[in-house]
């Protein structure tokens, strides 16, 4: 019950912040996705024009892009799905003890 008051201290969201946050959620697929498609096809194209055909050097360019893009949108798309997972923990929490206090 504690924690349940100190989560509920700790966020103080108005609708407008809930509408923010839906829109992310929604939108967290195609954040997500995009880059690590435009990666792998770039990886893709690196390696059929590059790696293949021996022509490294000149194709070294998208590889090095590929993972410029990759490496960091995997370390932080771990971190912003991890918070809205825990996001939505608090938020069940949160609508729980609410109807348990109007079911009182």
């Amino acid at each position: 019950m504690d924690d349940v008051k100190m989560e509920k201290d700790y966020i103080k969201i108005d609708e407008k912040d809930w509408k923010a946050i839906r829109v992310e959620i929604w939108l967290s697929p195609i954040i997500i996705i995009s880059p690590i498609l435009f990666s792998g096809y770039l990886i893709y194209d690196w390696y059929t024009r590059g790696f293949l055909l021996n022509e490294n050097y000149r194709y070294i360019g998208e590889l090095f892009l590929a993972i410029l893009i990759l490496l960091p949108n995997l370390f932080f798309d771990f971190k912003f799905i991890k918070s809205l997972i825990e996001y939505n923990k608090v938020k069940n929490r949160l609508t729980s003890f609410k109807k348990q206090v109007k079911g009182r």
